[in-house]
């Protein structure tokens, strides 16, 4: 009986968790933006290890710090 409870609390929580999710998903304010910055990973994606400073201006969050996107320099040592 313990382990059927704790498979149904289980269950439960995996089934609340689907729904914080797809609660984002079908508000059209979120898509809007999310669709946003999508259109702009690939530019982000590129400015990153050519930008020297440490952090980009992203429109509607401001200066993002980059440093730890940098991968490639934690490999120059190897």
């Amino acid at each position: 009986m313990v382990k059927m409870r704790e498979q149904s609390t289980d269950l439960v929580l995996k089934i609340v968790q689907m729904e914080k999710l797809t609660d984002y998903t079908c508000n059209p304010e979120y898509l809007d933006e999310w669709n946003k910055l999508a259109a702009k990973q690939k530019a982000f994606i590129y400015d990153v290890p050519k930008n020297e400073s440490s952090k980009i201006q992203i429109e509607g969050f401001g200066g993002v710090e980059v440093n730890n996107l940098r991968v490639s320099q934690a490999f120059d040592d190897c």
